[in-house]
């Protein structure tokens, strides 16, 4: 759904493996905070409560929330894919801190 819309030149945070794995870890507390959200927006909008389906939405919520402002989400969303395919690969992933603030 993510990347349809993206398609569409709507601004979305699409949460693939590198990008969950990453905002996992940078933001543990942030994701468990938007379950809530998630299963409402699951609920209402698609009309499904699928665990496999509310995952990913916290993911995009959390994402869309922590982007810098003023930046495209979808900007945004390829920097971390990048860094998470090609510099911070999953196992070896580094302490620096990419996250201002």
């Amino acid at each position: 759904a993510c990347e349809f819309l993206r398609n569409l030149r709507w601004g979305t945070f699409k949460p693939d493996r590198h990008i969950i794995r990453l905002l996992r870890r940078w933001f543990p507390e942030g994701v468990a905070s938007l379950e809530e959200r998630a299963e409402q927006l699951a609920k209402e909008v698609i009309g499904s409560r699928s665990k496999a389906l509310i995952e990913p939405l916290q993911f995009s919520l959390l994402g869309t929330q922590v982007s810098p402002a003023g930046r495209h989400i979808n900007g945004v969303d390829n920097l971390v894919w990048v860094l998470g395919a090609y510099v911070e690969k999953k196992g070896s992933e580094s302490n620096t801190n990419y996250v201002a603030g």
